[in-house]
């Protein structure tokens, strides 16, 4: 008598399940679907962070300080300036490099910040590498605000006008 009655509720059970997916409608539970519509959609959200950004560009001009390396003395480049880039709008810009005599030259390696005059909480700060007053690679290394998750890569092209002037210019990603 067990087997016939699990037989019977087996058969049951598979015909619920069928005649549910022929009438469109799923038994199985939906995600949220205990919330309000409000609930749902804080929490749909939130669980998932959908990155912003994309294409990164910026300018900046200011004062710099070089100083070149040796066979045996290390360099140095710092700069400040204002300027502008995209997702960060108008802000300024300081960084420093410094020089690390290698055979044939010096390898610059440093750091600079970006941030938003509008909104000083925003900011990002980058890894440098290669010689100043010319093309220079990045990459995002931190950032707060709204670019707490930032990443990105790219280049930073520095002109040095005279002997304590430069213009940069940067290209490449950043999303957030």
């Amino acid at each position: 008598m067990t087997g016939s009655r699990f037989v019977y509720y087996g058969a049951m059970v598979l015909t619920s399940a069928i005649l549910a997916s022929c009438s469109g409608q799923s038994s199985a539970p939906q995600p949220f679907e205990h919330l309000t519509g409000r609930q749902q959609a804080t929490t749909a959200n939130s669980a998932v962070r959908l990155p912003r950004g994309g294409v990164f560009s910026g300018s900046y001009a200011g004062d710099d300080s070089l100083v070149g390396c040796t066979k045996n003395k290390y360099g140095s480049f710092n700069f400040s300036g204002s300027g502008s880039a995209k997702f960060l709008n108008r802000g300024v810009e300081t960084g420093s490099m410094q020089g690390h005599p290698i055979l044939k030259g010096c390898l610059f390696i440093g750091g600079a910040m970006l941030r938003s005059r509008g909104h000083p909480g925003n900011w990002v700060t980058f890894r440098l590498i290669g010689p100043p007053c010319h093309s220079v690679n990045y990459g995002v290394v931190s950032g707060a605000g709204k670019f707490v998750h930032a990443t990105g890569s790219g280049t930073v092209t520095f002109t040095c006008i005279g002997s304590s002037q430069y213009t940069d210019a940067w290209s490449g990603t950043l999303t957030f």
